[in-house]
């Protein structure tokens, strides 16, 4: 090897010896500092392998790990470093990697076991849904999930439902066909587009009036925010008014975000003591 390149390699090594010692002197503190601000492909690409003190304290850092706008080679890289007991969110996105959420339980078949405390999954997009949960999974997001993953998303549900206390679902059908209670159950997320007519939460149309207080009402649920996200232009053309009489008395936030005629509009509702 030319003496000159051997200098220069010679002196690199020297610079990541020098980097590594100092890094050495950092609390355990310092590092998680930094680790809050990168994503979990930074922290494993910039920390391990560094010297075994590295690798430990990377091991012991609970991860809330974000698959969205994330490359195959990135994600592949990630499942391969991370330890599943050091997890505590995970939000999956098809957008980028198709069947993303299939080739991650690939990657961990016993995953109710290895996944202990994981609190948060979100699912956006996805084609499959994973079968079975830790019960430390509290909080569950489905994002534009398709009508034909309905049967995946209602068994989760009801694995989970006495450990749920936080839910975001796209459509209410999900929850109307399950006969199941959810008593932990206090923030509840219904997504844009859930009602095919707002009359389902208006006092003016006493049936489906009724049939969406059943629908709260059957969660046996402690609810203390509720958000309902939809769009429809029949709260105008009725000239309806809004009754949430119906609801908890636990319920404290209630937040209503609505499309009318393509004109956004927002309505958002606290109260310390909800009757």
């Amino acid at each position: 090897m030319d003496h000159s390149i051997q200098n220069v390699f010679t002196e690199i090594k020297f610079v990541r010896d020098v980097m590594i010692s100092r890094l050495e002197g950092f609390s355990n503190e310092i590092f998680y500092e930094i680790f809050d601000c990168l994503s979990t492909y930074d922290i494993f690409h910039g920390f391990i392998g560094l010297n075994s003190q590295l690798n430990n304290l990377v091991g012991l850092y609970p991860l809330e790990i974000d698959f969205r706008k994330i490359g195959r080679p990135k994600f592949d890289f990630i499942c391969n470093k991370l330890q599943p007991k050091q997890v505590i969110s995970l939000i999956f996105s098809e957008k980028d990697i198709p069947d993303q959420v299939l080739i991650f339980h690939q990657y961990f078949p016993q995953f109710k076991d290895q996944f202990i405390h994981l609190h948060y999954i979100k699912y956006i997009k996805s084609d499959y849904i994973l079968p079975d949960l830790p019960n430390s999974v509290s909080s569950l997001t489905f994002e534009d999930c398709d009508h034909y993953n309905d049967k995946q998303i209602i068994d989760n549900l009801i694995k989970q439902a006495q450990y749920l206390t936080y839910l975001e679902i796209n459509r209410t059908n999900m929850l109307q066909s399950i006969h199941q209670t959810f008593p932990m159950l206090t923030h509840l997320n219904i997504n844009r587009g859930v009602f095919d007519r707002i009359d389902s939460i208006l006092k003016r149309d006493e049936i489906i009036f009724l049939d969406f207080h059943s629908f709260i009402s059957n969660l046996h649920s402690p609810i203390t925010h509720l958000i309902i996200d939809f769009e429809n232009d029949c709260l105008k053309k009725n000239k309806s008014l809004f009754n949430f009489q119906y609801l908890s008395s636990s319920l404290t936030h209630l937040t209503l975000n609505y499309h009318i005629r393509k004109c956004v509009c927002m309505c958002y509702l606290s109260f310390d003591n909800y009757l």
